[in-house]
């Protein structure tokens, strides 16, 4: 493929470059597929479409530690003794110290193929019980998440530290509530390249930013024979921030075709819907093990495109790249398995997916939990 000229291309591009990324799903004759791959290679590399979806990555580690503080709390996956009339009585078992390890990978799909995301997260916390069914706490998190654009044509890597505050109730009449709040610090690397040749030269950057979010559920459990059924009615919520940067690339902070990147925002505001059913399959000498599914159904009221405001260097005018639209309506899944050891040591297992338009999700992970 032929190197893209800035003098003669890239600055003629400047204030008239506007959501490049709908072009990538033009309907084209065979013959002329290889053109039709090359503009859109072009389009990639000039406005910087590969750096739209680091906003996306970065919330994507927030949101996973915000899963792991919702676990613990009792109407999650991890804490079924917890139940009025199998829990333990104040001042045995006060105190309680956890850990999960998780790992993920999101795909556009269909008309939006454009990013894949990787991404592995760890999470340790320690609660107390403040009486029978009342549990306060808090966590601290890391994440590692790399996201990619179709065609080799850029990345980036986002290292993020969570902090948080979570606390749960769950009534006599069996009514539960839970809810918290995290704070995440992103730091952010990209690497694209800066043209569409074979061995295209590379620009560089970094940037930090941070996340804040909130959750909260209410719900019921009930008993249906052996079987118990939860219903969850809850809400997630996140609001991302990275900061502006200027790209390099050999030293050359105004390397041909490198970027002046604006700033990026994204606010992520979800209405959840879900049932999980357990059953108790295993109560033997102090041990138990327990199966568990989980259905829910979540409506995203924030943020469903990706937005980037670019400029070329020495350009008085910048443009503005747009992604794929991604479905509002999404349905996730999470299918796993608790193990406890004598009342003190419990070991959960499970894998988990969601799926939307344009894009799907799937991860697993293992948490333990540990009594004093």
């Amino acid at each position: 493929m032929k190197a893209v000229s800035y003098p003669s291309f890239a600055r003629r591009l400047t204030g008239m470059f506007t959501a490049a990324v709908v072009l990538f799903s033009m309907a084209v004759s065979p013959v002329k597929a290889d053109e039709a791959a090359e503009m859109r290679n072009t389009l990639i590399v000039l406005s910087g479409a590969a750096l739209l979806n680091n906003a996306v990555t970065a919330q994507s580690a927030a949101s996973a530690f915000q899963r792991a503080m919702q676990t613990r709390t009792m109407s999650g996956g991890v804490t079924f003794d917890d139940t009025t009339g199998k829990g333990l009585a104040p001042g045995n078992g006060d105190f309680a110290g956890w850990a999960s390890f998780t790992g993920e990978r999101s795909h556009q799909n269909g008309e939006t193929r454009l990013f894949d995301v990787r991404g592995v997260n760890g999470a340790i916390g320690v609660d107390s019980r403040i009486d029978a069914n009342t549990i306060v706490g808090g966590s601290l998190g890391v994440g590692n998440h790399n996201s990619e654009i179709d065609g080799h044509l850029g990345e980036a890597g986002v290292n993020s530290v969570s902090l948080g505050v979570y606390a749960s109730h769950l009534s006599d009449q069996q009514w539960f509530v839970n809810g918290g709040a995290t704070y995440t610090n992103h730091s952010v690397k990209t690497d694209r390249n800066i043209d569409t040749s074979d061995a295209s030269p590379r620009v560089k950057g970094n940037t930090r930013g941070n996340t804040f979010g909130a959750f909260g559920e209410v719900g019921r459990r009930n008993a249906l024979g052996a079987v118990h059924l939860d219903s969850t009615l809850g809400m997630r919520f996140l609001s991302t921030r990275l900061n502006a940067f200027d790209e390099a690339g050999g030293g050359d902070t105004g390397a041909p075709n490198a970027l002046k990147v604006g700033s990026q925002s994204r606010t992520s505001t979800r209405g959840i819907v879900g049932v999980r059913l357990w059953h108790e399959l295993v109560n033997v000498a102090g041990g138990k093990a327990i199966p568990s599914l989980r259905v829910a159904y979540e409506y995203e009221f924030g943020d469903k495109r990706s937005s980037l405001t670019n400029a070329f260097y020495g350009a008085t005018r910048s443009f503005t790249v747009l992604g794929a639209k991604l479905g509002a309506h999404i349905v996730t899944a999470e299918l796993g398995v608790d193990v406890q050891f004598d009342n003190q040591l419990e070991v959960h297992v499970g894998g988990n997916m969601s799926a939307r338009r344009g894009e799907t999700t799937v991860g697993g992970g293992i948490g333990a939990k540990y009594r004093f």
